[in-house]
């Protein structure tokens, strides 16, 4: 049985969300409202007047497409160097280092990118009645969240599995837009029942993080003060 959408746009558009769909998770998507996922792999650091590249840790918890959080730890040799919880609540983004929470004035644009890129990567938030697709080539589409203007731009290789996503924000020291990539790899592993990518690279601001998903939880309840970072 085909995969059923709920977005709007073009026919070819909606084509290709639904072949890259089916090609992820088969005829059977899985419903992706909430999801923890934690995934391991290096990050370059500096320590002293040497950069090294560090083990980083992330443990994010998506309510799409509204909240995001993160909760990162940086080691080396097993050693912590940094823990970092940043929270997104469809407002505001509060960033935590040891016991105490701030807030970071003008920094939701880019968080707001980060949880739509996560929406593309995970393919089936897209299908969702306020996202509206539109063809740009053979294998690539923009998928719209027409309740804020995000754009998530997707390009897929030509057997419909997904290549990368790219997600713009404006920076917030100026008005230059700054550009979010998520690529992934061909090869797959179930994780908990869901399909992911062995490996995914993330570029932001010139740095790029090489990622492994190592375990994930599909549509656990997540409370509001998670993403306050008041829990």
């Amino acid at each position: 049985m085909p995969v059923l959408l709920m977005s709007r746009g073009d026919t070819q558009a909606k084509d290709l969300l639904r072949r890259v769909i089916e090609a992820r998770y088969g005829y059977q998507p899985p419903v992706i409202e909430t999801l923890r996922i934690t995934m391991r792999g290096r990050i370059p650091t500096k320590i002293g007047p040497l950069s090294l590249n560090a083990q980083m840790e992330i443990t994010a918890y998506f309510r799409f497409s509204s909240t995001v959080r993160f909760d990162i730890t940086v080691r080396f040799l097993g050693i912590p160097l940094q823990r970092i919880n940043v929270g997104y609540d469809g407002t505001t983004v509060y960033r935590k280092q040891g016991d105490t929470v701030t807030i970071l004035e003008g920094e939701s644009s880019p968080y707001r990118s980060f949880l739509w890129a996560a929406a593309g990567f995970f393919l089936t938030p897209l299908g969702e009645h306020f996202v509206e697709l539109s063809s740009t080539g053979e294998h690539s589409f923009d998928a719209k969240n027409i309740q804020n203007g995000d754009v998530a731009s997707l390009q897929l290789h030509p057997d419909n599995r997904l290549d990368k996503v790219q997600v713009s924000s404006p920076s917030a020291a100026n008005d230059q837009q700054q550009i979010f990539t998520l690529g992934l790899n061909r090869d797959r592993v179930l994780i908990n029942d869901l399909a992911f990518p062995t490996q995914v690279t993330a570029s932001w601001k010139g740095i790029t993080y090489t990622l492994a998903p190592v375990s994930a939880e599909v549509n656990p309840p997540l409370q509001d003060a998670l993403f306050t970072l008041q829990q």
